[in-house]
């Protein structure tokens, strides 16, 4: 448990530097926007890190827009959220005050830090599912040590072929939205796609629709739409790392491998083997999965689970303004939560405490 936890540790670590991130960029966005129309542009061009993170945001609020054609009571009720009324004489209208709520109350850093707390939480929490999983697998393992007599470190070349195909399902899936979601900004920004750059109405949506029947991918995205399938993803890998874990501690704490001089060797190589696998781990694991869980939080694979936290914590009457008296429950509940876990909780709350006195929560 120990050494899971080590791991899921770097996990947290990771995500709240890239929240960080997000939330510095987001102030910079804002600082941006605040200039001249051509500099503001300009300035945004020359940081690459802002350029993707607006470019994401566009992403998300025209595809928020092209509810209207595809998933109409979504739509409806981001309307009700925005308290905008709809017309549907002037869709031009309606499309214009939509855009200019959400661009004053939406703010995608928080989008996605939520998110990937939620993602990150339940990592760390252990459901009925995840043990329920791990004592049917170590169920099979005594039957095949019964009666096969078979180790549950012969069984490990599994364990760790499943976790490199997790590992690199996770790395592809990534890039290759990431690559998606360039081109389409790309050509958004050219003109190219139109669907964007001209008001949504019922006519247009009928023309829009597509006649053919859906590819293999546009059905794997509505299945995400309807299921959080990125829980049960990191649910899965986290079956993974624990018993990946679990087999790590067994290899240290056999004393009789250790002292016996036969099979002392190999068990420095395999706790050598397993200290670079969990060195490799720490690496990639911090950075991979708040990416991943930020990439399918947003369009198309937006969820239930993603609505909700759309809808009840960054839109209508959710929303943070400067006379809030104070933080969202969820940034401060998620930042105290992480504080407890780093073992900084005390001087967390000194942070705050003196925050307050000087008129507001810092950054923390």
């Amino acid at each position: 448990v120990l050494l899971y936890f080590i791991l899921i540790l770097s996990i947290v670590r990771g995500s709240i530097k890239q929240m960080k991130k997000w939330e510095k960029l987001r102030m910079r966005s804002c600082s941006h926007q605040q200039r001249e129309g051509t500099d503001a542009a300009k300035l945004v061009l020359a940081d690459p890190d802002l350029r993707k993170h607006v470019a994401w945001r566009d992403h998300f609020i025209s595809h928020m827009l092209n509810w209207n054609i595809d998933r109409r009571e979504l739509f409806k009720m981001a309307l009700k959220h925005l308290k905008i009324e709809q017309d549907a004489s002037d869709a031009s209208d309606l499309e214009q005050r939509f855009r200019r709520a959400v661009d004053q109350q939406f703010s995608l850093a928080s989008y996605l830090s939520l998110n990937v707390e939620h993602g990150v939480a339940d990592s760390i929490h252990i459901h009925q599912t995840s043990w329920l999983g791990i004592l049917f697998l170590m169920a099979i393992f005594a039957i095949l040590h019964r009666h096969a007599r078979v180790g549950i470190l012969q069984l490990l070349p599994w364990f760790l072929g499943a976790s490199c195909i997790l590992l690199l399902f996770m790395v592809v899936f990534t890039k290759v939205q990431r690559r998606q979601l360039r081109n389409e900004c790309e050509e958004r920004n050219a003109g190219v796609n139109a669907n964007t750059a001209r008001p949504v109405t019922e006519s247009t949506a009928k023309k829009q629709t597509p006649k053919e029947e859906k590819t293999c991918l546009e059905k794997l995205r509505t299945l995400h739409q309807r299921l959080s399938s990125e829980v049960y993803f990191i649910r899965l890998l986290q079956v993974n790392l624990f018993l990946l874990s679990y087999c790590f501690a067994r290899v240290l704490v056999d004393y009789s491998d250790w002292k016996n001089d036969e099979t002392f060797l190999r068990t420095l190589l395999t706790a050598a083997a397993f200290t670079v696998l969990f060195l490799v781990l720490g690496f990639t694991l911090p950075s991979l999965v708040p990416e991943f869980l930020a990439i399918t939080a947003l369009p198309p694979f937006v969820d239930p689970l993603n609505l909700e936290i759309l809808f009840s914590r960054l839109l209508g009457d959710h929303v943070d303004t400067p006379d809030s008296p104070e933080p969202p429950s969820g940034g401060y509940g998620m930042v105290s939560e992480l504080a407890t876990i780093l073992g900084v909780r005390s001087e967390f709350d000194q942070h705050v405490s003196r925050s307050d006195n000087t008129g507001g929560m810092e950054h923390v």
